[in-house]
């Protein structure tokens, strides 16, 4: 990659939290700590920081895929789901998410995002309630997890619903793995 080029991902923490802040403010407080709870609520309250691109360009340069690892000076350094796991705050157990680039979902970004500015403005109802826990985490899942140059969500993602089944995944041993594919 040379200086010129711009590093581009859709991984934007400022811009996940502006479309998260208004559904979460209108989420009931028992539906706040079952996601807090499972590691969910976290994502939403990281600190706005500045990217470094200058550095993540260095760092995307010094991957080695033959080794799928980084070169550093003359040390390949590992990149552990064990260290993904410090990264997120979330344990490195339990079942591996099958997580499938294909099919993709009829359903895109723009969607998730217009089912989220309608869910901030519904009325309460336990449904209402539970749809909003449900697009929270897949928003998570399609915008920090797994971002994807394409702005068409998984079918795997898509389908995917509930707190519940979110703390039956091994995240970081996906998230580990979608980094090296």
């Amino acid at each position: 990659m040379s200086p010129s080029q711009t590093l581009n991902c859709r991984c934007g923490i400022s811009s996940f939290k502006e479309h998260a802040k208004p559904i979460l403010d209108v989420t009931n407080e028992r539906s706040k700590n079952c996601l807090r709870e499972s590691g969910i609520l976290q994502f939403f309250e990281i600190p706005d920081l500045k990217q470094n691109i200058s550095l993540l360009t260095i760092l995307v340069k010094a991957y080695s895929r033959k080794h799928k690892d980084f070169l550093i000076g003359n040390v390949y350094v590992k990149f552990t789901a064990n260290q993904i796991a410090l990264m997120l705050g979330l344990p490195n157990r339990g079942v591996e998410f099958k997580f499938e680039r294909r099919p993709f979902a009829a359903y895109e970004q723009k969607d998730l995002l217009l089912d989220m500015e309608r869910l901030s403005k519904a009325d309460w109802s336990e449904d209402i309630e539970k749809s909003r826990v449900d697009i929270l985490v897949k928003y998570l899942l399609s915008k920090l997890l797994f971002p994807l140059q394409v702005l068409k969500i998984p079918q795997c993602i898509h389908i995917f619903c509930g707190v519940e089944e979110f703390q039956r995944y091994n995240w970081p041993s996906t998230v580990h793995k979608f980094m090296h594919s």
